[in-house]
C-alpha cells in the first residue's frame, strides 16, 4: 500500500457499501453477509449513520462508521460527538 494512492471518501452508494463488507466484517464479525450489511446500512443511513473509507485505489483499507449528533454532556454544555470505528490496517 502506497500512501500516495490513499484517498479518504464517503461510502454512500450500494457498490461502495458492498465493497466494504469484508473490512466491516473484521470489525463486526456478527455480520454474516454482504446483503445483510447493505440492508443494515440502508436502515441506519436513513437515521443519520455515515461511512467513510480510506481507499487504496478501489480497495478499502480502513473504514469509519459514525453519526454526528448533539448531546447534553453537562447541564450547561452542548457538544457535538463523533462516534467512529477504525480498522487497524494502517
Amino acid at each position: 500500500m502506497s500512501k500516495q494512492n490513499l484517498v479518504l471518501r464517503s461510502v454512500s452508494n450500494e457498490k461502495d457499501v458492498r465493497c466494504c463488507f469484508q473490512l466491516m466484517q473484521q470489525l463486526r464479525p456478527h455480520l454474516t453477509s454482504e446483503s445483510e450489511f447493505w440492508d443494515r446500512w440502508q436502515r441506519q443511513s436513513a437515521d443519520g449513520y455515515h461511512l467513510a473509507g480510506l481507499f487504496d485505489g478501489s480497495t478499502p483499507v480502513a473504514l469509519a462508521g459514525y453519526r454526528v449528533q448533539e448531546n447534553l454532556m453537562r447541564s450547561e454544555t452542548w457538544s457535538k460527538l463523533l462516534y467512529h470505528t477504525l480498522a487497524p490496517h494502517l
